[in-house]
This record gives structure tokens, C-alpha cells and sequence, in this order.
């Protein structure tokens, strides 16, 4: 008995052992894990105030360089001895731009890709972001446009390229100066682009006036307009019997306007309508106006637009759903656009379109007549043989610009015959890369046709000979596009602008884009794209988006930034029509910009389509007008991985 109770005795200390062990253990585990989870959330609002931080650097980078050139006025870029001028003319390495003014901000990474400068946060000297930057240039300047004001020869607005790169510091230890506690953070790294390119030629759409999208318009770009008008419904025309025009409206709930980017609402418009998003039943034969919106509330934040359904072709609660970022242009998403207000943009300040043009004309006019190509009334003048009835004028060689002027007669009732037709490559090597075409007579204005050369003949045009040219083209009247050009650099045309089944994609090239701007005084029209029953299939719109070949049945985009002085109208229901490049319109004579197309109710593809082309910052435009005030545009904004230690400078 007495030895079963000590047995007893034994095992009860071994079970209070076993359960302090287990408890210890237990503790320990969750301890562990205590700690574990703390060093993980620690960790995680480390990476997440680093990013914060990163954005607001990244921000604080632009807004910082913004505000400094701003100080920069148009006469010291008018004047060729500023220091600033002449590196925007010759960009280098170390230039007075990058000293003056980037270099303030963020440290150069060309010796050291691990040098960042630090700023810190008010009152919080170990805490802030650290900017770096690496200057595109190359050893031949390339990735940098240089200034040019077109004063001898053809002018180029300036652009600079920089790959921005910044740190969130969230802790930044006793001197800022060690890193260890973001090792694995992630830094934020932009491409930006310095630049004086006019304002309009930054958005897929720029109007300082009301913008109308009826139906279905697809926008792949930023927007910018002081009042937006939108409705499910659209216009469009039909040829009666009588061989008159009849105006009808259309329209479903899926034709919505998509916009892929950020709607810029104009501050201080100047009108008595309140800036902001209205949406209208179907459009008449006259659409709204300032006075029919007056009165109504305007939508102007996302999450209105998101609630009224509004610029979003898609729901949530579609079968098939697309990203928020569209693949491709012709998908519509389901997020509305982001608001933003910005100042009003211009394109030359106080000259209206036929103004600058004008005093384009007269400036380079050459003194010398026999410099001057004269075509005479009823002529019509071209510079290829076999060019169907039109004079063949021969090519002066080592002329700079090149001037043709015209004297013709209007005839009473009935206007001016063609004046100049332009086909073929005759012109693309020519030392003249600047082309003037007047007229001689006060208050007569020239013709000009413009395209392929197989577009003027009876036999079927198949875009071999499109109109090359690599320069500017100053026109004081109306053109006409006929097929296909070729063309980089800038068209100025005082009157109206047509435009036909054009794409101006490099022959010898397909897969690159070319850089056009054509700036008009008057309207421009695109017609008659694409209307043919081969085209009306919707499954041919996925081809879009493929490079342009001729062999292959797909609908090429037309490649150009369109501006105009004049009311815009864009019609494309029966017709195709993808931009690649972006419109916009100004000035006091111009009252508003409507677009009007329809969607395909299968796949919710758009008739109408505009895509901004960064190519406005990346390759020369020649003749685009040079600009005066600077600009920042940043893309390709992403985290990377820090790899490296780091090193700070003092900012």
C-alpha cells in the first residue's frame, strides 16, 4: 500500500512536468509568433508609408520643376544668348537645365545609379523620399529634341527625357544616410519628359470648348474640355432620294463614351455654365446648348459618374469583363475617368491659326523672282509627268523653302480651279524642307490635293506612290487628302481640311508610326472611311490594332494630331474611323467639338476610336510650333525592387 502511493506520487510529478513543458513550449510557440507577426506588420506599414512617401516624392519632383520654369518667360526663350536657350538648342550632358534646375531636386546617377537625393519631411529630418535621376542622352544626343524656333528653317519644340527613380524613406536612421531598414522596400520610377510642346498636343482630345461625345466613342488618353455633353444617342445623315441630306438620330444603352485616362475640366471657362459632365436625352438637329444647360447640375466627381452609369459601356455585372486598363483601345471598361481641373491650354497665345500662317507666308517669301514657282489662272500644277492634265512645273534644286504662288482669277460664281497637286516621293529629297503655297491675288486662296498618285488616275488606287515629305507645308487655303500620304512634320492650312481614307504609316516602315501634325484654320473632316460592306463586319475592327499591311484585310489608323481653329464635327456611324495621335480645337470662333458614332452590340467595339500617341515627345515633328512655357509629362510610373545599398545626398 504504501509503495502504490509512492508510484502514485512519482507519476503526479511527472504529469506537472509535462504540463509545464508543454505550457512553456506553447508559450514560446505563440511568442514566436507574436513576435513574428509584428516584425511582419512592421514591416508591412514600413513598405506601405515608404510607398506613400515614394508617390508624394515622385509628385514633389514635378510640381518643384514645374514651378521653377515656370519662371522662365517666352522672352528668355526668345532671346538666342539665355543660357538656358542655348541648351535647350545643343542638349548635353550636365547643360544648364539638368544644373540649374534638376539637379536642385534629384541627384544624377550617371556616375553612381545608387545616389539618391534626400529631402526630408517637415520637422521629421530622418523621414521623407530620396529622388534620383538618369539622363536619357546618349553619347549622339538621341532621346533629346532640340530647340528649334523656325526662324532658319523648321522649328521643333524642345524635349528632354529622364528616368526619374524615387525612394520612400519612412525611417531613415540618425543621418539618413543607411538604408538597412528599407532593403526590401521598393522604389518608384517614372519616364519623364521635359518639354515645350503646345499645350493641345498633350491629350488624346483638347478642346477649350463644349465637348459632345454622342454614342460610343472610345478615348484612349487624357481629355480636356470645359464642359463635357454626353448622350447614348447620335447623329448622323443620309442621302435621300432627291439627292438631299437627312439628318436622323440613332442610338442604344450600351453606346456610351469610354475614356481610358484622366478628364481634365477647365478652370474659368468664362460662360455662365458650370464646368462638369451633363448628360442630355438625343441629340437634334440642333444639338445643346450653353443656355439649354444652363440651370442643370453638372456631374463632377468619379463616383457620380460610376453611379449614373456614365462613360462606362461595361457594368460589373457583365458576363465578361475587361481590366481596368483596356488592353485595347476598342474594349471599354467599366471605371469612369478621374477629374481633374487644369488652367486653359493654348496653341499660339494671341495669333489665331491664319494669322501665324500668314505671317509664315510673308516672312519667308523670297526676294528673288526667279526663286518663285509661278502657276498661272486655269493652270494646275504638278511635279511628276503623266500626272492627268496637270502642268508639269520642274523642281528648283537647293531651294530652301520652296514657295509656289498662284495667280488666279476667281471666276463669278464658281470657285478657284486646283492650283497644286502633291503625289509621289518627287519632293522627299529635296533640300527644301520647308514648302509655301499662296496665292499672288488678294482675297483668293489656293487648292491643293495632296495623296496618292493613284488616286487621280482611272486606275484603281493601290497606296504604292503616297506623298512623301519630311518637313513643314504652309498652305494659305484648303486641302484635300486623297488616299495616302507619307509624311512627317506639320501642315499649316488657313482654310478647311478633308481628309479620306488616309493612314500615313512609313512605307518602308509599316511597324513604326510617323509624327504629322495638320493645324487648320478652318474645319476638318474626316469622310467616307472605310464604308465599304468588307469593312462593316465588327470582327473586323479586332484587326485594328495590328501593324498596317496592305495584304492583309485589317482597317489601318491614321496617324496625326488634328488641330483647328473652327467648330469640329467628326461623323463615323457608316464609316471607320482610329486615330492615332489626338484632336483638339480652340480659340473664339470655334463654339464646340462633337463626336458622333455608334458601338457594335455583340462586342461592343467602336466605330470611333482615339488613341494618344506618345510620339509627340519621342521623335522630331518638324514645323510643330517650338512652344514657349514648359511642360512635365511622366509615363510608365511602376515599383521596382531595391537591390542595392543606397547612398543620400543632402538636397
Amino acid at each position: 500500500m504504501i509503495h502504490m502511493l509512492k508510484n502514485e506520487k512519482g507519476l503526479a510529478l511527472i504529469t506537472v512536468l509535462f504540463i509545464l513543458v508543454l505550457f512553456t513550449v506553447l508559450g514560446l510557440s505563440v511568442l514566436s509568433i507574436t513576435m513574428q507577426s509584428s516584425k511582419v506588420r512592421t514591416y508591412v506599414n514600413e513598405e506601405t508609408d515608404g510607398k506613400m512617401l515614394a508617390e508624394m516624392g515622385m509628385l514633389y519632383f514635378k510640381k518643384k520643376l514645374e514651378k521653377d520654369l515656370s519662371r522662365v518667360t517666352p522672352a528668355d526663350l526668345a532671346n538666342p544668348s539665355h543660357p538656358l536657350r542655348q541648351a535647350m538648342e545643343n542638349p548635353g550632358k550636365g547643360d544648364e537645365l539638368l544644373q540649374q534646375y534638376v539637379d536642385k531636386i534629384a541627384a544624377n546617377q550617371a556616375e553612381d545609379k545608387n545616389l539618391y537625393k534626400f529631402t526630408p519631411l517637415p520637422d521629421s529630418p530622418n523621414t521623407g523620399f530620396a529622388i534620383g535621376y538618369v539622363d536619357c542622352l546618349d553619347d549622339n544626343g538621341e532621346n533629346a529634341l532640340p530647340y528649334k524656333d523656325g526662324k532658319s528653317g523648321t522649328s521643333q519644340p524642345y524635349v528632354r527625357k529622364l528616368k526619374v527613380s524615387v525612394l520612400g524613406v519612412p525611417k531613415g536612421g540618425a543621418n539618413a544616410g543607411s538604408f538597412k531598414t528599407l532593403q526590401k522596400q521598393v522604389k518608384l520610377t517614372s519616364t519623364v519628359y521635359i518639354n515645350t510642346v503646345p499645350a493641345p498636343f498633350h491629350y488624346a482630345i483638347s478642346t477649350s470648348n463644349e465637348l459632345r461625345l454622342f454614342g460610343g466613342t472610345n478615348i484612349i488618353g487624357d481629355v480636356l474640355a470645359p464642359v463635357v455633353v454626353t448622350s447614348t444617342d447620335y447623329r448622323y445623315s443620309e442621302e435621300t432620294e432627291d439627292n438631299t441630306q437627312e439628318w436622323k438620330t440613332a442610338g442604344e444603352e450600351w453606346n456610351k463614351p469610354y475614356i481610358e485616362g484622366n478628364l481634365f475640366l477647365l478652370n474659368d471657362t468664362g460662360t455662365a455654365t458650370e464646368n462638369g459632365i451633363y448628360q442630355t436625352g438625343t441629340p437634334k438637329a440642333e444639338a445643346p446648348t450653353e443656355e439649354s444647360l444652363q440651370g442643370s447640375t453638372p456631374i463632377a466627381t468619379r463616383q457620380a459618374l460610376r453611379s449614373a452609369g456614365i462613360m462606362t459601356p461595361k457594368t460589373l455585372a457583365d458576363d465578361t469583363k475587361t481590366e481596368l486598363s483596356a488592353p485595347k483601345p476598342y474594349l471599354p471598361g467599366y471605371e469612369p475617368p478621374f477629374l481633374a481641373a487644369v488652367d486653359k491650354a493654348t496653341l499660339f497665345r494671341e495669333l489665331t491659326v491664319q494669322d501665324y500662317i500668314k505671317e509664315q507666308i510673308k516672312k519667308n517669301r523670297p526676294s528673288e523672282p526667279d526663286r518663285i514657282i509661278i502657276v498661272e489662272n486655269d493652270e494646275s500644277l504638278s511635279f511628276e509627268e503623266d500626272s492627268n492634265g496637270f502642268k508639269t512645273k520642274p523642281i528648283p534644286i537647293s531651294t530652301n523653302p520652296m514657295f509656289i504662288a498662284s495667280r488666279q482669277k476667281p471666276k463669278s460664281g464658281e470657285p478657284p480651279s486646283l492650283t497644286v497637286r502633291l503625289t509621289s516621293d518627287v519632293l522627299y529629297h529635296q533640300d527644301g524642307k520647308q514648302l509655301f503655297i499662296a496665292p499672288d491675288t488678294p482675297d483668293c486662296k489656293a487648292t491643293v490635293e495632296m495623296g496618292d498618285k493613284d488616286a487621280f488616275t482611272d486606275s484603281t488606287a493601290n497606296a504604292n506612290n503616297p506623298f512623301t515629305f519630311n518637313g513643314s507645308i504652309f498652305i494659305d487655303g484648303d486641302l484635300d487628302i486623297i488616299k495616302d500620304i507619307d509624311m512627317t512634320g506639320t501642315i499649316y492650312v488657313t482654310g478647311d481640311v478633308t481628309i479620306r481614307e488616309a493612314s500615313n504609316s512609313p512605307r518602308k516602315n509599316p511597324d513604326k508610326e510617323n509624327n504629322l501634325a495638320i493645324i487648320a484654320g478652318g474645319k476638318i473632316t474626316l469622310t467616307d472611311r472605310y464604308t465599304s460592306n468588307e469593312y462593316n463586319n465588327p470582327v473586323k475592327l479586332d484587326k485594328w490594332f495590328l501593324p498596317y499591311k496592305k495584304d492583309e484585310d485589317n482597317i489601318p489608323p491614321f496617324s496625326a494630331f488634328l488641330y483647328s481653329d473652327s467648330t469640329l464635327e467628326l461623323y463615323s456611324v457608316k464609316s471607320i474611323n482610329l486615330i492615332r495621335g489626338g484632336i483638339a480645337n480652340g480659340s473664339s470662333t470655334a463654339k464646340y467639338m462633337e463626336l458622333n458614332t455608334k458601338r457594335e452590340a455583340d462586342s461592343l467595339a467602336s466605330r470611333l476610336s482615339i488613341q494618344f500617341s506618345r510620339g509627340i515627345f519621342e521623335r522630331a515633328t518638324p514645323g510643330l510650333p517650338p512652344g514657349d512655357q514648359f511642360f512635365i509629362d511622366m509615363y510608365d510610373e511602376k515599383y521596382e525592387n531595391v537591390k542595392s545599398d543606397i547612398t543620400f545626398t543632402s538636397s
